[in-house]
């Protein structure tokens, strides 16, 4: 839950008092072996970690004969070596264990057969299609499914998944739930679908801010560390940063993908409407959604943001897929920062062990900015896949009891193995990013306009205006020819979950 402006201050203090301090020292990054890690413990996260592994689930003994819970999975055509809900054995790795010990003690536990089903499709909508068609002919194949972020909101209008309310072991006040998802994706007492709570896709698509430290030093340039701890990391700061910030590396006196920039990105991310906490959606007290993204706040963050991407010498906008190596812009953007060409560059967390693992750039991690000194917290935005319980599941105690099961022992061991262990430990260079993952963790935010909009609406608003054929900072003519099909979404939206109620 996001803190009060009062409290921040103390809350983002709490947070470094509870993690703990990490200095890496990297050696060749082509060298397979891990990196030397030095990590300060404390009695305060020892005790911290200890306190997650003894809350009591609550959860009822029962044995299940050995029955199965099936887990579709969705990979989008890249299926990774260790299967990540289910792997078959231990490899190992401290996450992939992680989550092969958690299983193991909750097939012991209840005798269940835990596994998962890649159906191997590499295009979301093939996906999202392949769930709606197996609910829709009666199948009762998959127990819990992992669906695209926009897809799944969509055939869930279909009526293809229940509402998880109605599963009687799914208990929200755990510290296993995230209060602000829950909130967010609940409307008129249903809810579908929630955030990847099992694996760790929430925590991966978080979307942060990579620094280039060695180029931080070269221009004299403090990294802002200090600035998020102070509250005075804002959207003004930042783009002070980085906006003027150029060089015309390869001295063709153009402007192209060798130079170095104050700042990489693609034209289409969406996550300055949740980092500026500017509203798309609000309920009113009877619980009806309506639009709220207008007036001179949103007005003045799409003049900024537009300002920096297309006239500032030192933003680098990248549009749709790598033409030479085909990577997504997201995966793009990433290589590039990754080879150096970027002081600062949007990315998302599970860079740090991917893209960035092999990379020379030594880099700092920081959240998205504040609008301004007055915005009570900051808030990262997180999108990755969405899950969801089929309505055909016939035994539904069974996975009701296991889906809590599965989200509370990923909570008390396989988040701490991947948050504290491995991004901390392995993927960041100093014991500030530590402290950044820290605060940038605490304020994860989902957002129910970006998932449910299907591009017709506002959630997608920043990537309309900034990646289309004609960018221009002007919204109000935007929102005229917009509000229209926003509208009549939110009318398919708003029918659907007063036709159930």
């Amino acid at each position: 839950m996001l803190c009060k402006r009062k409290y921040s201050k103390l809350c983002l203090i709490l947070a470094l008092l509870l993690s703990a301090s990490t200095i890496l020292s990297c050696g060749d990054s082509e060298n397979d072996a891990d990196p030397v890690v030095t990590t300060a413990t404390s009695s305060e996260s020892t005790d911290a970690g200890d306190a997650r592994v003894s809350i009591d689930d609550e959860l009822p003994d029962k044995d299940f004969g050995g029955e199965t819970l099936t887990i579709l999975a969705y990979y989008a055509g890249k299926t990774p070596d260790v299967p990540l809900f289910a792997p078959e054995e231990a490899s190992g790795d401290v996450v992939d264990d992680a989550i092969y010990e958690r299983n193991v003690r909750i097939e012991d536990r209840f005798n269940c057969v835990i596994e998962e089903f890649d159906p191997g499709l590499t295009d979301w909508s093939e996906h999202t299609n392949f769930i709606k068609t197996s609910v829709m002919a009666g199948e009762d194949e998959y127990d819990i499914t992992y669906n695209h972020i926009i897809g799944g909101p969509n055939i869930s209008l279909d009526g293809v998944f229940m509402n998880l309310y109605d599963l009687e072991y799914l208990d929200f006040t755990k510290p296993w739930w995230s209060q602000q998802m829950i909130d967010e994706m609940t409307l008129r007492n249903q809810i579908y679908l929630v955030g990847d709570v099992i694996g760790l896709d929430a925590l991966q698509s978080a979307k942060v801010l990579y620094c280039n430290k060695e180029k931080f030093s070269d221009y004299n340039l403090d990294l802002p560390y200090q600035d998020v701890i102070d509250m005075t990391w804002t959207m003004d700061n930042f783009i002070s940063l980085v906006k003027d910030v150029y060089e015309d590396v390869n001295g063709n006196t153009e402007r192209d993908n060798e130079d170095f920039y104050g700042y990489i990105s693609h034209a289409s991310q969406n996550g300055w409407l949740v980092s500026c906490d500017v509203p798309v959606l609000e309920k009113d007290p009877e619980e009806t959604l309506v639009i709220a993204v207008n007036g001179e706040k949103v007005a003045s963050l799409v003049e900024k943001v537009y300002k920096l991407y297309y006239e500032s010498e030192g933003s680098l906008i990248i549009s749709g897929s790598d033409p030479v190596s085909g990577l997504s812009e997201t995966d793009w953007q990433a290589e590039l920062f990754a080879e150096g060409h970027g002081l600062m560059a949007f990315s998302l967390i599970r860079h740090a062990s991917t893209t960035f693992r092999q990379s020379n750039v030594e880099y700092g991690i920081v959240p998205f900015p504040l609008w301004d000194e007055n915005q009570e917290s900051y808030r990262t935005f997180t999108g990755g896949n969405l899950i969801g319980i089929p309505v055909t599941v016939s035994d539904t105690e069974m996975v009701s009891i296991l889906f809590e099961a599965l989200v509370a022992e990923s909570y008390k061991t396989v988040v701490p193995a991947y948050f504290e262990t491995a991004l901390k430990e392995k993927f960041t260079f100093d014991s500030e990013s530590g402290q950044m993952l820290d605060i940038i963790n605490n304020c994860l935010t989902i957002s129910f306009a970006y998932a449910y909009d299907n591009w017709k609406g506002f959630g997608h608003m920043m990537g309309a205006i900034m990646a289309g054929s004609n960018p221009s900072p002007d919204y109000a003519s935007f929102y005229a020819s917009r509000i229209s099909s926003a509208e009549e979404r939110l009318k398919l939206i708003t029918d659907f979950y007063e036709a159930n109620e």
